[in-house]
């Protein structure tokens, strides 16, 4: 280093112009050259100034915090705080509103420089030292004067230097990756290795209200306050090179944010970058969704409550209806029962042939409708009949009690799948047991043997075709059921225009009852 010094300080003695009047007596130069720290410090020192150095804008911040000298001299490409940011740091602060900013530029050839832009009075190339020095000096001497308005691109001692294509690539893929950065939605915070912010990209400087110059150089942790800090300074600490992301998710001030910790390894140096997202939206959608669902849990708590207290209720309703219902089924079957005794008591007791069959008919009658009801109470469902087991019962239980001894007849019933609403099953139940006795007393008269069939279907129109047929002698031709004098046949047209129904009366081989009972459509 001292050879280095001596070396400068002979390269000053030649290259050294004319003597200039000034009043700067301190300046300070900031690069991350030694050589040109070195070279600065030499000749600023012959001019008479008190020269201190750092190696980049976040060291220079630091030793400004004690100094504010009246010339500065800043490179632009620098870790840690570039030379264009920490111009606009300076300039921001009032404090420097007179020191005289100089940009040292070794890339001028090769980018436009608006320095003004940045807050510096003026920009040097940054060339060899032998021609670097006396535009130093020549700078100096035109400090408060228009010093770039005659000069190329504003740029002293750019005539000095050439183009170096590898540095027109690195700053085109420079710019580009500013600008995409710039344009993140993200927050991006880079820190040095002591918290201090040395970048930070614009979405960074809306999130957190703060003006890029304000949060340079400042430190992570004093954007946050409490308990926050704590967490936040524990996430960094525990953030390794190469591990996976730190996620930690603050709130801040009126807002909920997450952050990301990333640890960078420079050659050694770990730096925190810190990625922050506004997450308050979806944060507080994700407040209104569980207070929601919240409201929505114990609002189906309530009703689930209340179900099964209806649900009990309803049991208990069930429990005393199913009491009330065998009550009733036991004194309907009593009573019918007693009816039927009675009525088979006074048959007995009747000598005239035909008054007895009448008691006995009525019997039949009221039996029909004890059957009806205890095969809906035994299937459990009051509201319809299953026809099958019920007319079969019905048909072999006439059969079986009126024919005579020597006749044999075979019954059939077809009615598997079919069943009838309690409104269509007593009349038609009526219906059948009118016909099915009156085949058997009257349609095999000298006869050993016959047939009879019962036949029940339904259609998709929820109406019901009920067939009562036999192979007997048949019935007189002109007889009709409006018509008839018997009381069975009456009591089957009675029981049609109660169904609304269609008979139809059928005298080959026998005879055929046909009844057609419509269905609600069939009714519109």
């Amino acid at each position: 280093m001292a050879s280095t010094v001596s070396a400068i300080r002979c390269m000053m003695e030649i290259v050294r112009p004319r003597e200039t009047q000034r009043t700067l007596k301190t300046a300070m130069v900031v690069d991350n050259d030694p050589g040109v720290l070195a070279f600065m410090t030499v000749l600023l020192e012959k001019e008479g100034m008190s020269v201190t150095t750092a190696e980049d804008g976040l060291a220079a911040l630091s030793a400004l915090d004690t100094t504010q000298p009246d010339l500065i001299f800043v490179d632009l490409v620098m870790p840690n705080i570039s030379g264009d940011k920490l111009g606009k740091i300076l300039r921001s602060q009032s404090r420097f509103a007179e020191t005289w900013l100089i940009m040292i530029s070794a890339i001028s050839p090769e980018e436009e420089i608006d320095y003004r832009r940045f807050g510096f009075d003026a920009c040097i190339a940054k060339g060899p030292f032998n021609k670097m020095g006396p535009i130093v000096l020549e700078v100096i001497s035109q400090l408060g004067t228009t010093i770039t308005e005659s000069k190329p691109g504003g740029i002293y001692g750019r005539e000095n230097l050439f183009k170096r294509e590898i540095t027109r690539e690195l700053l085109s893929t420079k710019r580009h990756s500013d600008l995409i950065i710039d344009n993140l939605a993200e927050s991006i915070l880079e820190t040095s290795g002591d918290g201090r912010i040395i970048s930070a990209n614009s979405a960074a400087t809306r999130l957190f209200g703060v003006p890029e110059e304000k949060l340079l150089s400042s430190n992570l942790l004093d954007l946050f306050e409490g308990d926050e800090r704590e967490e936040i300074a524990r996430g960094i600490a525990a953030a390794a090179p190469g591990s996976s992301r730190l996620e930690i998710t603050q709130p801040y001030r009126d807002r909920v944010i997450t952050l990301h910790i990333l640890a960078v390894d420079d050659e050694g140096l770990v730096s925190p970058i810190v990625i922050a997202q506004d997450v308050t939206d979806a944060h507080r959608s994700q407040e209104e969704l569980e207070r929601r669902v919240a409201a929505r849990t114990e609002e189906l708590a309530r009703a689930n409550e209340a179900l099964r207290e209806e649900i009990r209720s309803r049991k208990l309703l069930e429990e005393e209806l199913r009491a009330m219902l065998d009550e009733i089924h036991h004194r309907v079957k009593n009573n019918l029962q007693v009816v039927s005794s009675l009525l088979n008591l006074n048959a007995r007791r009747i000598a005239d042939a035909g008054l007895r069959e009448m008691v006995l008919d009525t019997r039949q009658r009221i039996q029909t409708l004890a059957l009806v009801h205890d095969k809906l109470y035994s299937a459990g469902n009051l509201a319809a009949l299953d026809a099958q087991p019920y007319f079969r019962s019905l048909v072999e239980g006439i059969v079986s009690s009126l024919a005579p001894d020597d006749l044999s007849i075979t019954a059939t019933v077809e009615a598997q799948g079919v069943t009838m609403p309690i409104e269509k099953a007593v009349p038609c139940a009526l219906i059948v047991n009118e016909l099915i006795t009156n085949a058997v007393k009257h349609a095999f008269r000298n006869r050993k043997s016959g047939s009879l069939c019962v036949t029940l279907g339904m259609k998709t129109d929820r109406s019901y075709i009920v067939e009562v047929s036999d192979d007997g002698v048949g019935m007189p031709e002109g007889t009709s059921a409006e018509d008839s004098h018997t009381l069975g046949l009456r009591i089957v047209s009675v029981l049609v225009r109660q169904l609304d129904a269609e008979l139809r009366i059928e005298r080959s081989g026998g005879t055929s009852f046909r009844i057609h009972i419509p269905g609600a459509l069939e009714r519109q």
